[in-house]
């Protein structure tokens, strides 16, 4: 995979110092080690890789990735047994998350923030096969996604339209969309400023933007550190802080409402990247084990009280703005 150096930071331009080296990927899809640098500035705070993959070579990065693929992760069908142990581990996870209060805001990162808002025509930049389309549909919305790999998007469903090409070339009509919404997508992008004025065109005025991404300043990074998911090199070519997303999106031209940090999802985050530290492998099929499980769920109750203490230090930022 070819690369370029980025020794400056790609959204302020300030120096940034080694971070990590010799990092790997850990979904074993593309060779080589990996370095990233961390932005000296105190209003920023980006971390990036350095060297990054250029453009034309990266979608070898997902060539198997868990993303790009249609949610079926096991092809033998669960004997009565374990489909009485799913439906329990499945109510107590829920028991769980009610008794962390974190119920409702895990349901409104699972639709990204929309419930509430008058249902009308949303754009998912970055779909893959289309599951959060298909939540979005059920509450009323005219969806439609766009997807850069092919074969993810030939999985999302018939009824879903996809947009199959970078956003920037498609040359969608402008002021189509009262919403444009992009989950875990910018910190795979390239040109994350030249993604969201795009994403402004788009809109219509009054859109609205929510972005959802990794947090370079969370609680699982600091725990975890070069084994932390939110890292995963070479796909995630910039992590933000939440002064750095604010900054990338005013760069943009959309006016910010709401920027904070959830701990709502840190459970399975966190039980992943200790998964990573133990083996170096980032695990994209088969069943939790149990062992995984049970560090999600304990991982899930410190990540809340950590939390609460500490509200930017969530494992997800979470960004509202309007056109």
């Amino acid at each position: 995979m070819r690369t370029f150096a980025v020794a400056s930071c790609p959204v302020c331009g300030c120096v940034g110092d080694k971070q990590y080296e010799h990092l790997i990927d850990g979904a074993s899809i593309v060779a080589g080690e990996w370095s990233g640098r961390l932005c000296r500035n105190s209003a920023c705070g980006t971390y990036w890789l350095d060297p990054m993959p250029v453009p034309e070579d990266i979608h070898k990065a997902y060539a198997t990735y868990y993303t790009h693929a249609n949610g079926v992760t096991d092809q033998r069908w669960p004997t009565q047994l374990e489909r009485l142990a799913l439906h329990i581990v499945g109510g107590l996870k829920k028991l769980w998350m009610r008794a962390l209060f974190l119920t409702a805001e895990r349901e409104e990162l699972e639709t990204m923030f929309l419930v509430g808002l008058p249902a009308g025509r949303v754009l998912e930049v970055g779909c893959g096969a289309g599951a959060l389309l298909r939540r979005l549909r059920d509450l009323g919305w005219a969806v439609e996604g766009q997807d850069v790999d092919p074969n993810a998007a030939s999985i999302a469903d018939d009824s879903i339209r996809v947009h199959l090409g970078e956003l920037n070339a498609l040359a969608l009509p402008s002021e189509s969309y009262d919403a444009v919404v992009m989950s875990h997508v910018i910190e795979h992008v390239h040109y994350p400023v030249e993604l969201l004025r795009e994403c402004h065109r788009l809109a219509k005025p009054g859109g609205v933007l929510v972005i959802a991404t990794q947090n370079v300043d969370s609680y699982g990074h600091s725990i975890f550190r070069d084994s932390w998911i939110g890292l995963d090199p070479p796909r995630h070519l910039h992590v933000f802080s939440i002064k750095s997303l604010m900054n990338t999106v005013d760069s943009a031209g959309w006016i910010k409402q709401r920027t904070f940090t959830t701990a709502a999802r840190s459970g399975g985050f966190l039980a992943t990247s200790r998964d990573i530290k133990r083996s170096k492998v980032l695990k994209m099929s088969g069943r939790e084990s149990m062992s995984h499980m049970f560090f999600a769920a304990l991982y899930q109750f410190t990540a809340r009280l950590n939390h609460l203490r500490y509200p930017g230090a969530g494992e997800e930022i979470v960004l509202i703005a309007r056109k």
